[in-house]
């Protein structure tokens, strides 16, 4: 029987995150994409060496920044001349992501301009640092968060308004979803033991 000439692709397991029960792998899983995050921006990010798929990355951290922002309240660490900070680097950093994603989509790879890539920058040294205080600090608060914000901006071609009611009703449905579930558990013993094995 004749061998095929092309090799497999390699198997890799889809992301998932969940809500309803807070693992270790997820916080590592959580924890590695963000370190890829930060290795983006300073060593790819400067070199232009980067893919429209790598730019992606870097706007899904920056919607997770702008959602942690709606909700301060959330972070008791986070004081009002820090949100200030970052509440006035996050849209000249967005406009820089966003066109810099526009022009790598027609060449192939993304280049930042001087400016561009200074915006970029100072933005995810600022939220960097939240991003990796709410991953040790409130972990299911920022995996809600992260699931709104993939929730959100799936399929969204362009940039999109957001208003906090909208991405609090979204935090809420996983919120609810939890209260449901072990409501559900409590009602049906059969449930709860077949979610303890």
């Amino acid at each position: 029987m004749g061998k095929s000439a092309k090799p497999r692709k390699k198997y890799v397991p889809k992301q998932v995150f969940s809500p309803y029960k807070l693992r270790q792998c997820d916080l590592e899983k959580l924890k590695e994409d963000f370190r890829k995050f930060e290795m983006l921006c300073e060593l790819k990010l400067p070199a232009g060496n980067m893919s429209v798929d790598e730019m992606r990355i870097l706007r899904d951290w920056f919607n997770v920044t702008k959602i942690i922002l709606l909700f301060p309240e959330e972070r008791h660490w986070l004081d009002a001349e820090a949100i200030a900070q970052i509440a006035d680097l996050i849209e000249t950093a967005s406009v820089a992501v966003r066109e810099v994603t526009i022009r790598g989509t027609k060449t192939g790879h993304c280049v930042c301009k001087a400016d561009e890539l200074n915006a970029i920058r100072e933005f995810a040294e600022v939220a960097g640092e939240v991003c990796q205080k709410s991953i040790e600090l409130c972990p299911r608060r920022f995996i809600k968060e992260y699931l709104a914000m993939k929730d959100l901006t799936r399929d969204a071609i362009g940039r999109i308004r957001l208003s906090e009611k909208i991405v609090k009703a979204a935090i809420d449905r996983y919120t609810n979803d939890v209260r449901g579930a072990m409501k559900q558990s409590a009602i049906n013993p059969a449930n709860r033991e077949q979610s303890n094995v």
